[in-house]
């Protein structure tokens, strides 16, 4: 289907295919991809503990917050469900060497098992229900980010924040059994949240970059949280005419990857973990170096000059060339 008109009560029912899907719905390619994604970031999390720095403030800011509900991990200490999101949330991306989705331009486990992981713990879910969050969260994400494609980064936002608040709110609502109301509403609340322009990649001194998951995180719970008191929010926060699509995609989108095979087919047959710690868009470039090595025999002194072909995406690793020579 061609980019178009965004499907009327799109919101409802993207929150009634995420509160009505149960651990029995899920193929067992799912589980096991699930279960590969929650191992890979308790590691790459725990690893960013110590190697990124930048990620401490936000560990010791949730320090003694609130009663000990969740665990910071690498830190050792438990505080409120949301602060450990955000903690975790924070060094989930730090080291980028979580996995990611082959097509879409988003991690959908980043920010998802950062806040599934803390609520889990806080409500003592069984390991059937935080498996079951963390599928329908990194599906959603992922269907969300190749429906806009490369439309939210075109008009100037950045993307992987906005699109993985959705699938940590998905796999929040899951987790605490939201109703298809207040799903619709926790959507909404999250959206009140996470607004990041691109502008968070540029600066020397920015470290934004590695740590926005820390913000979806933290946003999606408390949106969920709010939205099981009660609180309501907009009723059409994906189709309405200043909606998610409107507002970042300009009322466009791709239909068919976002609801083809909703509920039967899910995204995380499509998640890749990644062999070298950095941004997924170096990754052909390494493998194309190591290959041509391996197959030609070439080293280091054999080379006197590298020129690369790239699109958007490895412009934006390479450019400007000061810093990121010496990322």
């Amino acid at each position: 289907m061609e980019p178009g008109n965004i499907p009327a009560e799109l919101t409802r029912t993207l929150a009634r295919h995420v509160v009505s899907t149960s651990y029995a719905d899920l193929p067992g390619r799912a589980v096991a991809a699930a279960k590969a994604s929650l191992l890979d970031a308790a590691g790459v999390t725990m690893a960013a503990s110590t190697l990124s720095p930048e990620c401490r403030p936000f560990a010791e800011l949730a320090r003694g917050s609130g009663p000990a509900e969740a665990t910071v991990l690498g830190f050792g200490y438990r505080c409120s469900a949301a602060e450990a999101a955000f903690s975790n949330g924070a060094m989930s991306h730090a080291l980028d060497f979580e996995d990611a989705h082959e097509s879409a331009p988003v991690h959908p486990n980043a920010a998802t098992v950062a806040a599934a992981l803390a609520l889990a713990e806080r409500e003592g879910a069984t390991g059937a229900g935080l498996i079951t969050a963390l599928v329908v969260g990194c599906d959603l994400a992922s269907r969300l980010g190749l429906a806009a494609g490369t439309r939210i980064a075109d008009a100037g936002w950045y993307p992987p924040p906005l699109l993985s608040v959705h699938g940590a709110v998905a796999a929040a609502a899951s987790l605490l059994s939201l109703d298809e109301q207040a799903a619709m509403d926790a959507f909404s609340l999250a959206m009140c949240q996470v607004a990041c322009t691109f502008e968070i990649v540029n600066g020397e001194r920015s470290v934004l970059r590695s740590v926005r998951e820390a913000f979806s995180a933290r946003g999606a719970l408390i949106a969920a949280d709010l939205a099981a008191a009660g609180v309501a929010g907009s009723p059409a926060s994906f189709e309405g005419r200043h909606g998610f699509f409107a507002v970042y995609c300009g009322g466009r989108l791709d239909v068919d990857p976002l609801l083809d095979g909703l509920g039967h087919r899910f995204e995380t047959d499509r998640i890749s973990y990644k062999a070298w710690p950095s941004c997924r868009g170096t990754h052909p470039f390494v493998a194309g170096l190591l290959k041509i090595r391996a197959e030609h025999g070439i080293c280091a002194a054999d080379v006197r000059r590298v020129q690369l072909a790239g699109g958007p995406i490895a412009r934006m690793l390479a450019e400007p060339r000061e810093r990121k020579i010496s990322p």
